[in-house]
């Protein structure tokens, strides 16, 4: 025992021996303390601090494991816990009473709430926790409240169990690699808003492969499945969820998932590709206003994000959902052109996302379709037809109509016009045969026609992509 006299707030509570000492407290000390309030607890933690003393391991720490809280009720709300506090296979009661509180708590680093059981409405929204914060296979009956919540590195809530309104949205903070394997969620999950700083894993798993999650509670695990089941709770589903506005700075990989309700990754950020592989869509998902990164300088990312987007528009093209199909198609195209190896491969993946928005826009290919007999095709045939040119605002500059007739009649190269066209041409170029002149001519309308005929394709191409036209 510290030498010092006790502070007057805790001094009782170590005055009775299986309540240890203030170094060295005990579960049955951690309970009385508590009991006194957020005053006595955070005076006591602030000078008897828990300390890691090896991995895993902390001394002095808070430990409330096991304990049903459901029949009392103790406020944790804005305590400071320091390291290591355990609240492994701990019960609380609902909002009547024994409710969850930690609102505004601050927790170091190890975390554990293994197994814990939350009634109804346990509120961490404000709360912080250090690195390795452990929700595996935590029960919350309903209405979890985690918004601005802020975790540390390797947070795991792998086989948690939530019912419906579990909230993580108004700027929830998760560090690197969160960890959401198996989590079974109800109806209306919310993460908007929330920002995963690295990367985030909500995988789907199956019953068998979770035993290893319910290790702590494994005598139980019929029940916890039961429980599950009469919620329509899967580890390999998830139901209604949102993640709008939210922002993954990494990687965030939601493989194996079963999507049962309407999904909405509304303006959500992405700064790599999100991994969707063998996953199942609801009708209801959308992308709308969602932010994908460009294009990385790594080939081996381009490989990842191709076959992640694909994975994307062959969902969406299950629905006929032609605008995300459309969207994550040319995702998918610019992954295959940054990491092309072949100069002239890679060059012609440029091209057709620059001219046609690789086949979905009809616009781009008809503004060149005017553009080249406009632009370019105009001045070569005036120059091989030997006019002298001018421009519109020289008071003696006469538009030649001939000239431009014949240059839109090769950009429309349609059956019935040839009589047309080889009138105007014998008439603007009549010493253009047999010449370098009527060679090069030649060769212009040559190329001339096989730009229209591209531009007229990759306007059919965008119609049919558009309109799902077979």
């Amino acid at each position: 025992m510290d030498s010092e006299p006790l502070d007057p707030l805790y001094a009782e509570v170590f005055s009775i021996p299986e309540n240890g000492t203030p170094d060295n407290i005990t579960q049955a000390g951690c309970l009385a303390l508590a009991r006194l309030g957020k005053k006595a607890w955070n005076e006591w933690r602030l000078k008897y601090p828990s300390q890691v003393i090896a991995f895993y391991v902390t001394s002095n720490a808070a430990d409330f494991s096991g304990y049903d809280f459901s029949k009392e009720s103790i406020n944790f709300n804005g305590f400071k816990f320091g390291h290591g506090a355990n609240f492994n296979n701990a019960q609380f009661g609902n909002a009547q009473f024994g409710q969850a509180n930690f609102a505004g708590a601050e927790f170091g680093e190890s975390a554990y709430f293994i197994g814990a059981k939350f009634g109804s409405s346990p509120r961490f929204c404000d709360a912080r926790f250090g690195d390795l914060a452990t929700f595996r296979g935590a029960q919350f009956s309903q209405n979890a409240i985690f918004t601005n919540v802020q975790f540390g590195d390797y947070v795991c809530f792998d086989g948690a169990q939530f019912g419906d309104a579990t909230r993580f949205d108004q700027q929830a903070k998760f560090g690197n690699n969160a960890s959401f394997e198996g989590t079974q969620f109800g109806n209306d999950t919310n993460f908007d808003s929330a920002e995963f700083r690295g990367s985030a894993t909500f995988t789907g798993r199956n019953w068998a492969s979770l035993t290893n999650q319910y290790s702590e509670c494994s005598d139980k695990f019929e029940v916890i499945k039961a429980w599950a089941e009469e919620r329509g709770l899967s580890p390999e589903t998830i139901n209604s969820i949102s993640f709008a506005g939210a922002k993954f700075n990494d990687r965030v990989d939601f493989s194996g998932r079963k999507f049962e309700g309407h999904t909405s990754f509304l303006r959500t950020t992405f700064d790599k590709a999100p991994l969707f592989h063998n996953c199942k869509l609801h009708q209801g998902t959308t992308f709308d206003g969602a932010i994908f990164p460009d294009p990385s300088a790594d080939p081996t990312e381009n490989d990842i994000a191709a076959r992640a987007y694909r994975t994307l528009k062959l969902a969406f093209s299950q629905h006929q959902a032609t605008h995300d199909e459309q969207r994550f198609f040319r995702l998918e195209m610019a992954e295959e052109a940054r990491r092309e190896p072949q100069y002239a491969r890679h060059l012609l993946f440029r091209l057709y996302s620059f001219f046609s928005d690789y086949g979905f826009s009809v616009s781009r290919p008809f503004v060149w379709l005017v553009v080249i007999p406009l632009l370019v095709t105009v001045p070569i045939y005036g120059w091989l037809a030997d006019f002298t040119p001018c421009f519109l605002w020289q008071t003696e500059c006469q538009i030649r109509f001939d000239l431009l007739q014949f240059s839109l009649i090769q950009a429309l190269p349609l059956p019935g016009l040839d009589k047309w066209s080889d009138s105007l041409r014998q008439c603007l170029f009549p010493t253009a045969s047999g010449a370098w002149q009527g060679i090069m001519l030649t060769g212009i309308l040559m190329l001339h026609k096989a730009l229209s005929l591209l531009a007229v394709f990759l306007m059919g191409l965008a119609l049919r992509n558009l309109f799902k036209m077979k």
